[in-house]
């Protein structure tokens, strides 16, 4: 029994040391089946009746060989017909001497064997190539032709004047290098690739790569050089086609160029160096990294710098304790540029169920609880937290500083009171999120998107969705996108994407968080928000309609706005068209709900044999858009027309039309005859318009009233050259009416006036209203039609002593002149008038001074009537009322008011009632006009 302890250690040790190696297929005198290599595409693929190699292994025919161990080749190896050579893992062929493949009939095509884990890949030396001969290819003076690399680690020197790989000793060469780490240095006088010296013509290289993890190495190339693929050559990128300058791969080490897709999705090249993430890789400095095949790491693996990843197509990096990013750190993670029939790549990171880490963020060690920033540009990335930290951001505690997401499909799950994205328990989160496809879900009242249970005051989140489709769910009274339960929902702004989501706004019994809601120019035909609910006020930023086809103008609106409804851009094209249907201006998308604005040029039409234009607007009337709406200018004529009134307090009671007129029209001879009805009787006026007939407004033309007659229609009839042109119809009372009105109160509120300033012109009207009325009771004048119809006052009496002015001497000193003074009146006509009567005492005393009465400051004539004379001044304003005008007889001087003959009309015992209100009334009319007019 002690003879077998020995043999069965030894047994027992070969088990142990064999099951930590490659396997290799059992070497035996005849062929081998099913050795495993890897083809040009990377693909793997299994070769039988494979001839191992061995030290006398010089002439190769057509078929397959195999290095299973080190071997060492001291003469140089031909190849005759078709030659497939497979470096399996673990092993080395050293070919001191190298390689001879030269003839149309002859090929040598080199590939590494699949890899197990933990092995290297196979090996082959050339070190010793005698001069003139290429390290693989041809022998002196010989081409070196149909020579494929596809894999392994190929390290090869040439002869003096021959090529690395390639022709010999003025020899071309043809030569294919598709993937493995490729070493090829040239002989003396020589280069790597292709030809040998003198061996440029007809030599063609194509280099290509199938793994990230191949390279080639030359000290140049002698003949066409065409790449299938893009190459790095130090930080230089050279695209697929052929080199353009060989120069540019002199002493290069060519490694692949890897595509991705940028934050815009834009193809990118990596121009810098990277580290290949394998399964030990736990700490990641600044720089780039590269998932080129499916990696499990346990660990968690921490950010220490600015880390910037690629997923390659096909590969999975599986994060099994997540990725610490701490404050101060950033991650940003980019995909392979898409390929048919190849999945995107992914990362899968968890966390331990007791840590409070994030899965992608804060919490490293339960220490640093804040993220550093994490853009999302591409690639599958799942983060389900069943730890205390969010599934994207803030550890326990922490927040999610800066998180962004451009691209992707991103599905993250937030652990106890943490968001899906966003803040950890008691943590916010600073959120963009501009593409991808994005599912975020918050766990036991943590938000969807944002923040963590109880997210304090002090604690600002900020949303930012501008693209992308968006779906998020709050746990337990939290926001889908906003605040965690209890917790500040912070300021949400969505401008883009498709967005899905419970609650937007606070958690339960959270508070200050604001909601707006945008479109742009890229986002107005994609973009919908579709939430359960809302529980704080929504501005829209531009119009929106909802489902049912409601527009929602620009502005702030109560959360119910959007709660389960799908609110899209609301937008319409606005054509703007002159009156003959030239279009002037398009403005696209316009606001729903706005009035549309048109700023343009002013419209124009031109004149014709009638008339002048001009532009006074659009049909149809302007209203917020609810649809594409055409608007066509509208015109009236610019002369030979009625534009506008006014009212005339200064004297006479007088309508003033206003009539745009050309110079023409003026020449021909522009007549407006005036008529309007006072108890029956027609009354008219003609006015014939002149040069000094024109003002800022048009040409002005009066028609003077009676105070009586404020209620009277007066018709205007326009007639040029003998034509009539046209008609209106104003009258005292419109003008009032239209003071007074709510419109016109805005507009003058608008035109800078203040309150006062409008009470003061409402008074003054008013007043004048009351005033007429009393007159037309008085005079009997179209008395079923009062001027102040439907005014609510109460006409005040005015008292003497109201009326402050003192009594007037009229009588003394009239001896000298042969007059007596009988008295005064008001005649309220057209004109406010004043009239002094006399008796003519002494005629010839009297005519001495006749000729040089003057009544204010004017010369007057007198008039004569029933036996007695008057002088009479005319013209008295409504603010004048109350001022003195003299009357001035040889060198005495007599001076009176109206409001004198108001106090004696009030005094006297037996003044009638209708004459009384009318007094009052031209008191108050006085006071109302001194108060206006700043008397």
């Amino acid at each position: 029994m002690k003879t077998l302890k020995k043999p069965l250690s030894i047994l027992l040790s070969l088990i142990i040391i064999l099951s930590a190696l490659t396997i290799i297929p059992v070497i035996s005198a005849g062929a081998l089946d099913g050795i495993g290599y890897l083809d040009e595409d990377g693909e793997e693929q299994t070769a039988n009746c494979v001839t191992a190699l061995t030290s006398g292994s010089t002439a190769l025919n057509a078929g397959w060989y195999a290095v299973t161990a080190d071997t060492e080749i001291n003469s140089r190896i031909t190849c005759t017909g078709d030659v497939n050579l497979i470096l399996c893992s673990d092993t080395t062929l050293t070919a001191h001497k190298g390689i001879t493949v030269s003839g149309e009939d002859n090929s040598l095509t080199i590939y590494q064997q699949a890899e197990a884990e933990n092995a290297e890949t196979g090996k082959l030396i050339i070190d010793q190539v005698d001069s003139g001969y290429a390290g693989i290819g041809g022998s002196l003076y010989h081409t070196g032709d149909h020579i494929t690399i596809n894999g392994g680690t190929v390290t090869v020197t040439g002869g003096k004047n021959a090529a690395g790989i390639g022709g010999g000793y003025l020899g071309s060469g043809n030569v294919t290098i598709n993937g493995g780490t490729v070493t090829a240095t040239g002989g003396e006088y020589a280069v790597s690739l292709g030809g040998g010296v003198m061996g440029a013509s007809g030599s063609s290289i194509t280099l290509s790569w199938t793994r990230l993890s191949d390279s080639i190495t030359t000290d140049g190339c002698y003949g066409t050089v065409t790449l299938k693929k893009a190459f790095l050559a130090d930080q230089t990128v050279l695209p697929a086609g052929v080199l353009t300058d060989n120069n540019l791969i002199v002493d290069k080490t060519l490694v692949p160029a890897i595509t991705y897709l940028d934050e815009n999705g834009a193809e990118q090249r990596l121009t810098q160096a990277y580290t290949e993430i394998t399964s030990s890789t736990t700490e990641l400095s600044a720089g780039w990294y590269v998932v080129s095949e499916d990696v499990e790491i346990d660990d968690r693996i921490t950010c220490t710098d600015d880390v910037n990843l690629i997923l390659c197509n096909g590969t999975t990096l599986n994060a099994h304790n997540g990725i610490d990013v701490t404050e101060f750190q950033s991650l940003t993670i980019f995909q392979e540029k898409p390929t048919d029939g190849c999945e995107t790549g992914k990362l899968i990171a968890d966390c331990e169920p007791l840590s409070k880490c994030a899965c992608i963020g804060g919490g490293g060690n339960g220490i640093i609880y804040d993220s550093g920033s994490i853009t999302i540009n591409g690639g599958i990335i799942t983060a389900n937290n069943t730890a205390s930290g969010a599934g994207i951001g803030g550890g326990y505690l922490g927040n999610g500083k800066n998180i962004t997401i451009n691209g992707g499909i991103v599905t993250a799950t937030g652990g106890d009171y943490a968001a899906g994205i966003g803040g950890g328990r008691f943590g916010a989160g600073n959120i963009t999120i501009n593409g991808g496809t994005v599912t975020a879900t918050g766990s036991n009242t943590g938000a969807g998107i944002g923040g963590g249970r109880e997210t304090p005051s002090a604690s600002i989140t900020n949303i930012t969705i501008n693209g992308g489709t968006v779906y998020a769910t709050g746990s337990n009274n939290a926001a889908g996108i906003g605040g965690g339960y209890n917790g500040r929902g912070g300021n949400i702004t969505i401008s883009g994407g498709n967005v899905s989501a419970t609650n937007v706004g606070n958690g339960f019994a959270g508070s200050d968080s604001s909601v707006t809601l945008k479109w742009t120019e890229e986002t107005k035909h994609t973009m919908s928000v579709c939430a359960s609910g809302c529980n704080v006020g929504v501005t829209l930023e531009n119009g929106f309609k909802d489902g049912d086809g409601t527009i929602y103008a620009p502005g702030t609106y109560g959360g119910d706005t959007i709660a389960d409804k799908t609110l899209t851009p609301a937008f319409f094209d606005v054509t703007w068209k002159n009156y003959d249907g030239t279009i002037l201006k398009t403005d696209d998308d316009v606001d729903g709900g706005v009035l549309p604005t048109y700023n343009g040029a002013t419209p124009v039409k031109p004149a014709d044999e009638y008339h002048s234009y001009s532009f006074i607007g659009w049909t149809p009337e302007i209203v917020p858009l609810v649809e594409d709406t055409t608007y066509t200018a509208a015109f009236e004529p610019a002369d030979g027309c009625f534009s506008g009134h006014s009212l005339s307090l200064d004297g006479d009671i007088g309508i003033n039309f206003y009539i745009l007129l050309s110079d023409a029209q003026l020449t021909r001879g522009a007549v407006v005859d005036f008529t309007w009805t006072v108890n029956g009787e027609e009354k008219t006026r003609s006015v014939t318009l002149t040069a000094d007939d024109l003002t800022a407004n048009g040409y002005k033309a009066t028609c003077p009233v009676a105070v009586a007659e404020m209620t009277c229609d007066v018709n205007a009839t326009l007639t040029i050259g003998g034509v009539q042109y046209e008609t209106d119809t104003y009258s005292v009372k419109d003008y009032a009416d239209t003071i007074l009105s709510d419109d016109y109160k805005t507009k003058y509120l608008a035109a800078n006036h203040t309150e006062e300033e409008y009470n003061k012109l409402a008074t003054l009207v008013k007043a004048m209203l009351i005033y007429g009325a009393k007159a037309q009771i008085w005079f009997d004048c179209n008395p079923d039609d009062l001027a102040d119809a439907g005014l609510e006052y109460t006409l005040t009496e005015v008292t003497p002593e109201m009326n402050s002015l003192s009594a007037r001497d009229m009588e003394s000193g009239l001896d000298a002149y042969g007059l007596k003074y009988e008295g005064s009146t008001i005649v309220y006509l057209s004109k406010t008038s004043l009239r002094h009567y006399y008796t003519i005492t002494d005629q010839e005393k009297f005519d001495l001074v006749k000729d040089s009465v003057m009544f204010d400051a004017e010369p007057v004539d007198y008039h004569t009537k029933d036996g007695k004379i008057y002088f009479e001044v005319t013209n008295i304003g409504a603010a004048d009322l109350d001022t003195p005008y003299p009357l001035q007889i040889g060198t005495n001087i007599y001076s009176y008011t109206v409001l004198d003959y108001v106090r004696e009309c009030i005094k006297a015992k037996y003044t009638p009632y209708q004459t009384m209100l009318l007094v009052f009334a031209t008191y108050w009319y006085n006071q109302a006009a001194n108060d206006y007019f700043g008397r």
